[in-house]
């Protein structure tokens, strides 16, 4: 029993069930394209790129936004072949993450910001 409650206590807090809510975090917008370029969108409340623009990958950008805030990112693949991946990462921590690969060319990871 004593095991069994320490393991989900270890749960827990690398669930990050204690990292209070709704103060700064730290967050990376990141595209990663084995064809070494993407197409990128992104929005969250200061900003909003909804023109789609080209990148060479990996491409990231690091924001800092607040528990609650939505946030998207989009990429699309502009070659026609390989994998393509959106992640959104909090506090250094994974939270988002998609991949396609061809023919599927499009790729998107949104959500509230915990």
């Amino acid at each position: 029993m004593t095991i069994l409650c320490i393991g989900l206590i270890i749960i827990a807090i690398a669930s990050g069930i204690f990292v209070p809510r709704g103060g700064p975090r730290q967050v990376d917008l990141r595209v990663e394209s084995s064809s070494g370029v993407a197409m990128v969108t992104y929005s969250y409340p200061s900003t909003s790129v909804s023109n789609a623009f080209s990148v060479t990958t990996p491409w990231d950008k690091i924001v800092t936004l607040n528990g609650g805030d939505q946030v998207y990112l989009s990429a699309g693949n502009p070659s026609s072949f390989g994998k393509l991946t959106c992640t959104i990462t909090v506090d250094n921590r994974p939270w988002k993450q998609v991949s396609v690969e061809y023919p599927s060319d499009k790729v998107g990871c949104a959500g509230i910001i915990p």
